[in-house]
């Protein structure tokens, strides 16, 4: 058992509720696995926006798409923990199904969102160090990055 699941599974009920998620959004949001595909749907969540130019080649950004969300179909979703790197966003979630699932949502500026199934090891160890403290502000807060 890794690092992240060992402090996830130390949090009381009141703090994993406060990470606790319905599912992830993202604009134009594309789902990396067939796995993931299967362990879920996604529903159209929010309006389009984004470039709908017909002459544009779309090279800088993304084009108009909806926000989506996907929604596991089973278990319970949490949301671990966010980081920056290299001009995005990438945001930390866990499926506790049959198991334990890792998910990364990446969050580039103008492009479409992208989630993927990840390993624990792939997830930042400060994550695991800093959970509870997470937690605690999410449970005051109640807000995503």
């Amino acid at each position: 058992m890794g690092q992240i699941i060992k402090a996830f599974e130390q949090l009381s009920p009141e703090l994993r509720n406060a990470i606790r998620r319905e599912g992830i959004e993202g604009w134009g949001l594309r789902i990396l696995s067939e796995r993931l595909e299967a362990l879920g749907r996604v529903e159209q969540v929010g309006r389009y926006w984004g470039c709908d130019s017909p002459t544009c080649q779309h090279l800088s950004h993304g084009y108009r798409a909806p926000v989506l969300a996907w929604v596991p179909s089973q278990g319970e979703l949490y949301y671990l923990g966010w980081d920056h790197e290299d001009e995005k966003d990438v945001r930390y979630y866990l499926l506790k199904a049959d198991g334990y699932i890792f998910l990364r949502l990446v969050v580039p500026m103008h492009k479409h969102h992208r989630l993927y199934i990840i390993e624990e090891k792939e997830v930042p160890l400060w994550v695991a160090r800093g959970l509870k403290e997470h937690a605690e502000y999410m449970k005051t807060y109640k807000s995503d990055p």
